[in-house]
């Protein structure tokens, strides 16, 4: 009985930490501009429902889970829509601003320390 009751107690020990981990991601891991621009180029992708290479309002504002496209940051010509080239000057320029030290590679820390000029939205780490 004590033998089968420790078993079952090292299969739930091996259980527990893989769903907890499951539940909530870890810290996202330090990016080059090269990884950060390829995330947002998928994300893009998502966005694009109709996969025209445009963002419209509707398209760029109803991404599930997601903080709504800001314009501001991604329209240049401020048309309304958000073309895939607008996009990616846009990303290359967050990036810009994010990596604080001018390394090449944008840090959890240097990440939270945009989240006030990003209106507070995003994921830090």
């Amino acid at each position: 009985m004590k033998l089968i009751l420790h078993i079952l107690l090292g299969l739930l020990a091996l259980i527990v930490p893989v769903t907890a981990h499951a539940q909530r991601p870890g810290p996202m891991p330090d990016m080059t501009q090269e990884q950060f621009v390829q995330r947002a180029a998928d994300r893009f992708a998502a966005m694009d429902k109709n996969g025209d290479g445009v963002l419209t309002a509707s398209e760029s504002n109803e991404e599930q889970g997601r903080p709504r496209m800001r314009p501001e940051v991604f329209d240049a010509n401020r048309d309304g829509s958000i073309t895939r080239e607008e996009y990616n000057a846009g990303v290359r320029s967050r990036f810009e601003q994010m990596d604080a030290d001018h390394n090449g590679v944008v840090t959890a820390p240097e990440r939270r320390a945009m989240l006030p000029e990003m209106g507070g939205r995003g994921r830090p780490d």
